[in-house]
Formats: structure tokens, C-alpha cells, sequence
């Protein structure tokens, strides 16, 4: 008899929410991949800017040529529609996880945290048998008789997964700003009510209120709400409005509540699921065909120590890798040093009031560079987020220019932003060389600009 209480991750359960959920999974990347290659992602995204801004660490990942780029997105799109259909689903699921976050880690203004999640979500669908029903793969099939039942920890690991996204975003508002200026939500309604005049009715201090504290309790106790069943049902109500409300209130966040609202499903024991589609007639085919007592109940235990080594080692990391802006100085939505792959959503909103760089030599003469040339618009909409972007931009500036000859020495900017409904700041003094600067050498404070309250 089994005993042990860490054993039970490897009972076999229900296979059917675990599908419900691929076939949902696969419908958004589908969706969203086809959106890439309708917005220019590969020419616009990718291909057009002069420089790329990239990780700390990941300076060798550089773009394949236009037809390679091209071909990587149409190999996503395969790969959504064959999880949705699952044909192949574990195989696609790899190929899809570790092609998306090829692409993303090609430039760091494309960073999201929903699409992060996406590329998570990806690579651990590669090791589930998410196929097992309701797929191409099953509907072709030799072996009928086959036992489809999946181990508890697929399960489990996508609904931990889910919880640490929704509690670590609610960790996340327990900032100043967010506390006692209810912003960035106070700014968010207001951008919200200016380009929708007919819901201009949604900025004013009781919505204000309700948004922004609403917003942080809904993170921080959802997750428990969900796994408590006597408390599910008003957290399915509260997710609802909460997912659907973020789809009207955010332009940038695509189809991202459209998976939210279904992994709520994989916080319902299995079972429950299970049962509910058995009474409504979704009885899975074979059901019945084999006894009972001639099923094993767990997943091979050959297969326990592995499992247990690769689940652990993958929750620490999310567990532990996301707060690691506690141990740094400053504030971490400002400086954007650790925000990023922290789950830290809709912390910070920046106004660029003014952006300009100017190439000066030793004479003091100085001309003024056509930002738009060499960056997209979503680089230039990120660039005032981190100071290391303006840095690096400032290099490349610098170094471009030598190598065409010119005689340039310094590169200066004008960098004016409006942070979380602060005033107008400038990020740095005119007179600083910030291509001079070094995040890799330079103390902190050098090279951070402080943030001005008022």
C-alpha cells in the first residue's frame, strides 16, 4: 500500500481536462501566431531595426535570414493547430515553446509576461501526454483499448503554474505607488476613458478605487479561492469579470484572458470534471471496456525520481527566480532591473513626453539623430523603460557613427517621461555622455536616473 504522501502526484487520473485544456491552449496560439504574420512581426518586428536589444546573457541570439524568419512563424502556426488538433501534440508543443521564446529573446522590447507564459506553458504541454483523447493522434489510434489516463501532476503542475502568475501579480501591487497613488490603474482608466468617450464613465475616483485594490485582492487570493470549493464558484464569477474586464481595458495583452478563463479548469479536481462529462454525455470511448481492478493505478514508478527531480527543480525556479528584485536596491518597476520574468503585470505606465539623441564632438558641435531610423515603434515605446536600453542604444549610436566617419566623441540625450502620473521627469542631465556609460561596471547610481516624486 502506498503510503507516502508525495506519491498521489503520480495516481492516474481523468484525461479529459487536461485535453479540454490543450484544445484551448492551441485554439489562442493559433490565433495569435496568425496575428503575427498578419502584423509584420519578422519585417517590421525584427528585421527593420538597425540594432536589437537583448538580455544580459543572450547576446549570440541574433535573427536567421528573411525567408528562415518566415518560415520559423509558419512552423508556430503548424504547431498551434496541431495542439489544438493533437496531431502530434507533445512533438508540436516543444517546437512551439522553444521557437516562441527563440523569438522573444531576439529582442527585449517584445518581452510580455503573458507571452512568457505562452512559452512556459508550451515546454511543459512537450512532457504530458496531452494527446491522449480528443485528438488526431487517438482518432488514428491502433490500440483503442489503451489506457488514456494521465499522471496528476500534469495537473497539478499547470495549475501551480497558474497560481504563481495570478499570487506573484498580486505580490507585485504591494508597492507605494500602487497602495497609495492607485497608479498605475488610476492612469490605465484614464487612457482607457480618453479613447472610448462613451465609457468615459469608468474614470472617476469610485472606479479608481474599485480597480486598484479590487485588482489586488482578486491576485492575491484567487488561487486559494480556487482550490477551496466552497468558495469556487464566486472565484469562476470573479475571474470571468476580471479577465474580460483586462481584454477591454488593455490593448496589449491579445488573447492572453482567453486562456486565464479555461485554466481555471485545472483548478477542479479532475474527477469533478470527469463526472460532470460523463452526466452530460462526453463519456470517453473506451470507457468500461477494460475492469477496473485490471488498471493500474499510478504511473510506472521507474518513472518517480525523474518526475520528482524535473517538477521540483522547475517549481523552485518559479518560485524563487521571480522575486529576486526583493534583494535588489531601488525601486524595481523604475530601474526595470528584475522586473522582467517576475510577473509584474501593469506595475508601471511611462508617458514619453520628449525622446531625442544628439552626436557631439570635442567642438561642441552636435547633431541631432532621426530616432525613427533606426528603431520601430514598439522599441521606441520601451527604450524610456529601461535605463540599460538607453545605454546600449547610445553605444550603438556612437559606434555606428565612427565607423561612418564621423567625427562624433559624445552621445547626449533629451529623455523626458511621465511615470505613473508623476510630473514630467529627464531621465538624464543634457551634458551626459551616456554612451560613456557602463551597467556591467559603472556603481548603480550612476546610471540609473532617480525618480523625482513630485
Amino acid at each position: 500500500m502506498l503510503k507516502k504522501p508525495f506519491d498521489t502526484i503520480h495516481e492516474l487520473v481523468d484525461p479529459r481536462p487536461l485535453a479540454l485544456f490543450r484544445m484551448v491552449f492551441g485554439a489562442a496560439m493559433l490565433y495569435q501566431m496568425v496575428h503575427y504574420m498578419g502584423s509584420g512581426l519578422i519585417e517590421s518586428g525584427l528585421l527593420a531595426p538597425k540594432m536589437l536589444f537583448k538580455y544580459e546573457g543572450f547576446g549570440w541570439v541574433q535573427p536567421f535570414d528573411k525567408g528562415t524568419m518566415h518560415l520559423l512563424l509558419m512552423l508556430l502556426v503548424i504547431s498551434s493547430a496541431e495542439i489544438l488538433l493533437g496531431f502530434y501534440a507533445r512533438l508540436a508543443a516543444a517546437v512551439f515553446g522553444f521557437g516562441f521564446l527563440y523569438i522573444l529573446l531576439l529582442e527585449k522590447s517584445l518581452f510580455n509576461n503573458h507571452l512568457y507564459l505562452f512559452c512556459l506553458v508550451g515546454m511543459m504541454l512537450a512532457f504530458m501526454p496531452v494527446d491522449n483523447v480528443w485528438s488526431v493522434t487517438r482518432l488514428f489510434s491502433k490500440n483503442e483499448q489503451s489506457d488514456t489516463r494521465v499522471p496528476r501532476w500534469t495537473i497539478l503542475l499547470l495549475r501551480a503554474q497558474f497560481f504563481i502568475v495570478y499570487f506573484y501579480g498580486g505580490i507585485a501591487k504591494l508597492n507605494p505607488d500602487w497602495l497609495l497613488r492607485q497608479e498605475p490603474m488610476r492612469s490605465a482608466l484614464r487612457f482607457f476613458a480618453e479613447a472610448h468617450p462613451a465609457m468615459g464613465f469608468v474614470y472617476n475616483e469610485p472606479m479608481v478605487y474599485f480597480f486598484t485594490y479590487g485588482g489586488l485582492v482578486f491576485d492575491l487570493l484567487i488561487g486559494f479561492m480556487l482550490l477551496w470549493r466552497p468558495a469556487r464558484t464566486y472565484a469562476l464569477v470573479l475571474v470571468a469579470f476580471f479577465n474580460i474586464s483586462n481584454h477591454f481595458l488593455f490593448d496589449d495583452i491579445g488573447v492572453f484572458p482567453f486562456v486565464m478563463l479555461p485554466a481555471t479548469l485545472l483548478f477542479f479536481p479532475p474527477e469533478e470534471i470527469a463526472a460532470f462529462l460523463d452526466k452530460h454525455g462526453w463519456r470517453l470511448k473506451a470507457e468500461g471496456k477494460r475492469k477496473r481492478s485490471e488498471m493500474p493505478t499510478h504511473e510506472p514508478p521507474g518513472r518517480w525520481p525523474l518526475v520528482r527531480v524535473l517538477l521540483g527543480s522547475y517549481l523552485v525556479f518559479q518560485l524563487l527566480f521571480p522575486l529576486r528584485w526583493i534583494f535588489l536596491p531601488g525601486n524595481v518597476d523604475w530601474s526595470s532591473i528584475g522586473q522582467r520574468f517576475s510577473w509584474r503585470m501593469k506595475s508601471t505606465v511611462r508617458e514619453v513626453d520628449k525622446m531625442e539623441f544628439y552626436l557631439t564632438n570635442d567642438a561642441g558641435e552636435r547633431g541631432m539623430v532621426k530616432v525613427d531610423s533606426y528603431l520601430n515603434t514598439l522599441q521606441l515605446q520601451m527604450i524610456a523603460r529601461d535605463p540599460r536600453m538607453v545605454i546600449d542604444f547610445a553605444k550603438f549610436l556612437h559606434k555606428d557613427s565612427r565607423q561612418r566617419g564621423m567625427p562624433v566623441e559624445h552621445v547626449k540625450t533629451v529623455i523626458t517621461v511621465r511615470y505613473n502620473g508623476r510630473g514630467p521627469q529627464m531621465l538624464y542631465p543634457p551634458e551626459m555622455d551616456v554612451a560613456a556609460l557602463d551597467p556591467r561596471t559603472d556603481p548603480r547610481e550612476k546610471w540609473v536616473p532617480v525618480l523625482t516624486e513630485e
